[in-house]
């Protein structure tokens, strides 16, 4: 069962070995043809992709923007996040142990604004403008803050 009904995953256009594995999460894959143009084209192509596709299941209420090298936040933080958007919070984000991290909520009241954004620094600047609306999630899931950036990464930790 997916933790999200409506979940994309946004990749570099022709990088078939990255499509490929995806696809054996059942996950819908989506080719960015903009990709040079910043993490903030995939905002934007995975959000007009999904509006594209609303008239299957009704007007979205929100985005929850993961990043790929993040890949072992749990279903759980997700659904918690997904509940605080639902409350009709803005933006949510995750906080472990005092600091933020990732994916962050954001309300579809402001789709228009993440269509505009550009650049390589993704939402930030949106996080920036709204901070004051900015609900912080405290989770208990250390993986909000772990990304991947090296095979090394992907090893288990130990406590």
């Amino acid at each position: 069962m997916r933790t999200l009904p409506r979940s994309i995953a946004v990749i570099r256009k022709n990088d078939e070995q990255l499509k490929d594995l995806l696809s054996a999460t059942g996950i819908e894959i989506v080719e960015n043809p903009d990709v040079n143009s910043g993490l903030s084209s995939s905002i934007r192509y995975g959000i007009e992709h999904l509006n594209r596709k609303t008239g299957t299941g009704g007007p979205l209420s929100g985005y929850l923007i993961a990043l790929a090298d993040m890949p072992f936040i749990s279903p759980e933080t997700i659904k918690l996040l997904v509940d605080v958007l639902t409350q009709g919070h803005l933006i949510c984000a995750p906080q472990f142990q005092n600091k933020r991290g990732h994916p962050v909520g954001f309300s579809a009241k402001l789709e228009s604004e993440l269509l505009s954004l550009q650049g390589d620094i993704g939402a930030k600047t949106l996080i920036d403008k709204y901070s004051e609306s900015l609900q912080i999630v405290p989770v208990t899931d250390e993986a909000v803050l772990r990304d991947v950036d090296s095979v090394d990464d992907l090893k288990i930790k130990s406590r």
